[in-house]
């Protein structure tokens, strides 16, 4: 009987601090009730709706224009690299390394670029494909862009929460 209390105690303990773990993770971000307006005229349009969606998981109020806003967010470039990482025995592609590449500027209202700092962000992953299958090389490549998509938004909302 003891052994039995002595389990149901650790099991009630490990749950509570488990539960409170869950309650403080995300609770204090510096981007919780922001307002932030995100300027991203050279992101594809995928990559900007994710960011919207990030930025609402943490508690921020994305804005339509610059004066309503008490932090922008100004994308300068996202770039795309990719490359043939390894071949087949025809010497063909098989495998590619696909890597992005994230410039921006973390502006606060009253902040111009002249005194803010150019930042970069970068992920990359690769894939595999056949290279006689050009949809499945296709789907290949759009899934491992949409992943370094959440990869990079998510990186960068870790770096904004830091700054």
């Amino acid at each position: 009987m003891p052994n039995l209390l002595r389990l149901f105690l650790w099991f009630a303990l490990s749950g509570m601090l488990l539960g409170c773990g869950y309650q403080l993770r995300g609770s204090s971000t510096k981007l919780k009730d922001q307002s932030i307006f995100v300027q991203a005229d050279v992101v594809h349009p995928a990559f900007k709706r994710l960011l919207e969606k990030k930025f609402g998981s943490y508690g921020s109020q994305l804005v339509g224009s610059s004066d309503q806003a008490n932090r922008q967010l100004q994308v300068i470039s996202l770039e795309f690299f990719e490359r043939g990482v390894s071949r087949d025995e025809t010497g063909r592609a098989s495998e590619a390394a696909l890597s992005v590449e994230l410039s921006y500027y973390w502006l606060a209202a009253s902040e111009s670029i002249e005194n803010s700092t150019l930042r970069s962000l970068s992920a990359s992953t690769t894939y595999t494909f056949d290279y006689r299958d050009p949809v499945s090389k296709r789907v290949a490549h759009q899934d491992a862009q949409e992943w370094l998509y959440d990869q990079l938004a998510e990186s960068l909302l870790a770096q904004l929460n830091l700054l």
